[in-house]
């Protein structure tokens, strides 16, 4: 299987979803330590 090819603008896509993902999963988290108390 052939993964995608990266022009620059799917490099960018991509990190930035990379971004988006990690900040996501930061502000769960922060919610649930909000939360908890």
């Amino acid at each position: 299987m052939v993964g995608p090819t990266l022009s620059p603008s799917n490099l960018i896509t991509f990190q930035l979803n990379e971004y988006n993902i990690k900040y996501l999963r930061e502000f769960e988290i922060g919610k649930k330590k909000n939360f908890k108390g």
